[in-house]
């Protein structure tokens, strides 16, 4: 498998335990090795929170067009609110991908530390247990994001043109 399942975009981390739904929006991810992947989750996350050691987890890297569930899950915490409401789900195992996206994996917790200095942030490192590469245009950050002088703003286009293709030989199978 290449080094190429995840790329440098937005991506949900999504799982379903103790009976709640938890999600974000995940700009920070990377592959750590063919089926290794890393992604580092603010200490204001609650899904970051519930996300521990042996949790199977669900990744999903979005699609352009799919900037409005990237916002959505941007707005509020899974602790007092339902992010996946009115969103199209698959539930397996406890992880929960957004069907589609541009790749689809489970994955499986190995560790999750804090990382001194980073004010409570937490790097999860994860073994890849299945998935799929669909293919598509990857949502990156910029996509969303417009600065402006005093904080960042998010801009959700109504429509999404998908200008190029992508390399269909990602490595998730």
């Amino acid at each position: 498998m290449k080094l190429e399942a995840v790329d440098h975009c937005a991506s949900v981390i999504a799982l379903e335990k103790g009976g709640k739904r938890y999600g974000m929006c995940c700009a920070w991810a990377m592959n750590a090795d063919y089926d290794r992947v890393v992604c580092l989750i603010g200490s204001q996350s609650a899904t970051g929170r519930a996300i521990a050691k042996g949790d199977v987890v669900g990744f999903s890297n979005l699609l352009r067009s799919q900037a409005a569930i990237a916002a959505k899950l941007g707005d509020g915490h899974s602790d007092s609110i339902d992010k996946f409401e009115g969103i199209d789900i698959d539930v397996d195992g406890g992880a929960i991908t957004i069907p589609g996206s541009r790749v689809v994996m489970r994955c499986q917790v190995i560790d999750v530390m804090s990382l001194p200095g980073q004010d409570g942030d937490r790097l999860v490192y994860m073994q890849i247990l299945d998935g799929v590469k669909n293919g598509g245009d990857a949502l990156r950050m910029s996509d969303l994001r417009e600065r402006t002088s005093t904080r960042d703003t998010y801009n959700i286009p109504m429509a999404i043109t998908v200008a190029e293709g992508l390399d269909e030989d990602v490595g998730v199978h």
